[in-house]
């Protein structure tokens, strides 16, 4: 990460907002709140980087994208982020999972079928439904 000034504190609170809809319909947003200590050292910061969180986001608005009948767009969002964690300097184990769990996210998407719109929603409120726990399994 990357602030767009200079920042003066030692740590900084960061916070990721993950919505999603449970498997009796209803609608959820789990706030996930961290404070980080400023480093430049991309090192020392790789070692405590959790990717987890960030690829659940991105699943998710790749979820929404499909939803909306965008599937180059949620195919877009998660290779992009594929080839971020490829070249993310962060523990092995870490990257493998993030990126095994993101590979099995797009075979998903590409496998959709976007000729039926009731079956498009369908399979789009699925993978938008998924929790991070059952995305790193």
């Amino acid at each position: 990460m990357e602030a767009p000034k200079e920042i003066k504190e030692e740590e900084i609170p960061i916070q990721a907002q993950i919505q999603y809809i449970d498997s009796e319909g209803i609608k959820h947003l789990r706030v996930v709140s961290k404070t980080i200590k400023k480093t430049k050292d991309g090192e020392e910061y790789a070692k405590t980087y959790d990717p987890e969180i960030s690829a659940a986001m991105r699943v998710q608005q790749a979820g929404r994208a499909a939803y909306k009948g965008d599937k180059e767009r949620a195919e877009e969002l998660i290779e992009g982020y594929q080839k971020q964690i490829a070249v993310a300097p962060m523990a092995p184990g870490r990257a493998k999972s993030v990126s095994n769990a993101l590979k099995k996210e797009l075979k998903q998407l590409q496998s959709l079928a976007f000729d039926s719109e009731d079956k498009k929603a369908a399979e789009s409120a699925k993978q938008m439904r998924r929790t991070q726990k059952e995305l790193f399994e």
